[in-house]
């Protein structure tokens, strides 16, 4: 399984990169209303990457 896993893992690196970029965007120059919007968005992303690892390796 070591072998299959990290193509999954660094394409969720690289999602999780993508969306720090856009958050970063998102965040610069925004309303305080806006960016506490962004960041809970942000926070639902990450847990949801986290439950796709923990499902994979079968920690739930």
């Amino acid at each position: 399984m070591a072998d299959t896993a990290w193509p999954l893992v660094a394409g969720l690196l690289i999602m999780a990169l993508m969306v720090v970029l856009v958050a970063h965007l998102a965040l610069s120059g925004s309303a305080a209303r806006d960016r506490a919007r962004v960041l809970k968005a942000l926070s639902e992303v990450i847990h949801a990457l986290a439950e796709v690892v923990r499902a994979f390796w079968g920690r739930r």
